[in-house]
């Protein structure tokens, strides 16, 4: 599975597989964002590839999604710049 994350005008294209850590939550999350952002509809089955068999990386996706519905729900936006 690559993550391919938005920078700017570029983009960069990432093995979920081998990132792990605060590195795979950042990076995650602005996969997450984006795909919401741009309404991808396969978003969900392409992060399932990466946390399949990875409990942990499972939970982070988990708690990323509950901080995001959470902020919609507050804030009504997807980004933490307030």
């Amino acid at each position: 599975m690559l993550l391919d994350i938005a920078k700017g005008r570029s983009h960069v294209t990432i093995d979920a597989y081998m990132i792990s850590g605060d590195t795979f939550r950042a990076l995650a999350k602005a996969y997450l964002v984006s795909g919401l952002e741009r309404g991808i509809p396969s978003l969900f089955v392409d992060v399932k590839g990466v946390y399949h068999g990875h409990p942990e990386k499972m939970a982070v996706v988990g708690e990323i999604m509950e901080q995001i519905v959470l902020q919609l729900e507050n804030d009504a936006g997807l980004h933490d710049d307030g």
